[in-house]
């Protein structure tokens, strides 16, 4: 019965809700210099997670960074989200239902610069919410070695003698820049010994191999499904051995950021009140790239920073449009009212009547020590006085 009770007492001192999640990085082992590669961000162990933040490093002199995309389980971007100077920073979370065990968060993608092991590495601010509630207890890394040679698995790379193949976009012209257009096109020319055959495909997946199949012509049309990161991949063989694989990059971007809330923090006050129009706005695919502040239909400015300083309007009635444009050149738009005026009303009439307060209780206490100095000088005086006479009798 003793050691019953000892059980007893012994469960009742344990925690009952121990989350232990992880964060982690996926990636091929070994990839080849100038080719793309994904690294996969994983949580694992999670306990109702709606809101993770991945924040890493990778070597600037090994790799460059070439983009980030959402996960299914968080598909919303969080502020803030990029990449500079071999630092990258993600945010993603979820509107609706939380995580629950394993999953994978977000997507980033690299291209190999030279031979060399770079190692990409989570750092100290990789958070896994839920609620607010902070479940991180490790965060991983990723080496991956680059080399010269054909990573295995992947379609063997011999170039051929005095043949070049050039690839290009209408559509998209630049890998680099974002684009509204869903629909991708690609050309290809080929200089000096022609193929044999060649093979053409569209994925989201750097690293192909796409679902090919044979063209017999020089371009090549596809209608991607969803924004994000497609890739075309032209696949072409000049022999038995000699086989060039080369790829092109689309950023599709056709949807505006989410609709916009628009708001004063204080309306109906003086123009001498410390006051502000805040804004925010976000976009799942390319990110905000600016905001269009317009007053009274006048164009203001345009601003990175989700607020403005309203210290520069007089009074009078106010009407407040701002467009959120994303990289894309995608734009949604939201509109407010307020009104500065010079009569003291809401909380100016406030901060009034408390300096009007302060200002009475102050002249209050003056004037009771000024009474109480010529009390005191009244009373000295005469003392004075007497003390006069009766040296006099």
């Amino acid at each position: 019965m003793k050691r019953f009770f000892f059980l007893f007492a012994l469960l009742l001192l344990v925690p009952r809700d121990v989350f232990a999640a992880s964060a982690g990085l996926t990636g091929p082992a070994e990839v080849q210099v100038g080719r793309t590669f994904q690294v996969r961000m994983t949580v694992g162990g999670a306990v109702d997670v709606d809101t993770v933040r991945f924040v890493g490093s990778f070597p600037t002199d090994l790799l460059e960074f070439q983009g980030m995309a959402n996960g299914s389980s968080l598909p919303t971007r969080s502020p803030g989200s990029g990449a500079t100077g071999g630092t990258f920073n993600f945010g993603g979370f979820s509107l609706g239902n939380p995580v629950n065990g394993g999953t994978q968060a977000g997507v980033l993608t690299f291209r190999a610069k030279k031979i060399g092991e770079a190692t990409i590495s989570l750092q100290g601010g990789t958070r896994i919410l839920s609620a607010g509630e902070d479940q991180t207890t490790g965060r991983g890394s990723l080496k991956i070695k680059i080399v010269e040679a054909p990573a295995p698995g992947e379609i063997p790379v011999t170039p051929p003698v005095q043949t070049t193949i050039d690839l290009l976009s209408k559509t998209h012209p630049d890998q680099n820049v974002w684009y509204p257009k869903r629909g991708l096109g690609l050309e290809w020319k080929f200089s000096g010994r022609q193929p044999i055959s060649y093979t053409v495909g569209f994925d989201q997946a750097p690293e192909g191999p796409a679902e090919m199949r044979a063209v017999a012509t020089s371009s090549a049309s596809f209608d991607a499904p969803n924004d994000g990161v497609w890739y075309g991949h032209l696949v072409v063989r000049y022999s038995a051995s000699e086989i060039v694989r080369k790829d092109f990059r689309f950023l599709v971007d056709s949807t505006a950021p989410r609709p916009l809330a628009v708001s004063v923090d204080q309306n109906d006050v003086r123009p001498q009140t410390p006051n502000f129009l805040r804004f925010t706005a976000l976009d799942d695919a390319s990110g905000v790239a600016r905001y269009d502040v317009s007053i009274n239909e006048t164009f203001v400015t345009s601003t990175a920073l989700p607020y403005l300083s309203l210290a520069e309007l007089g009074a009078g009635d106010y009407r407040a449009r701002v467009r959120a444009v994303d990289y894309a050149g995608n734009a949604s738009e939201g509109v407010t009212e307020f009104r500065l005026t010079d009569k003291i009303t809401g909380v100016d009439a406030d901060l009034v009547r408390a300096e009007r307060w302060q200002d009475s209780i102050l002249r209050l206490v003056l004037a009771f020590f000024a009474i109480l100095l010529l009390f005191i000088f009244g009373i000295l005086v005469g003392r004075r006085t007497l003390e006069k006479k009766r040296r006099k009798k």
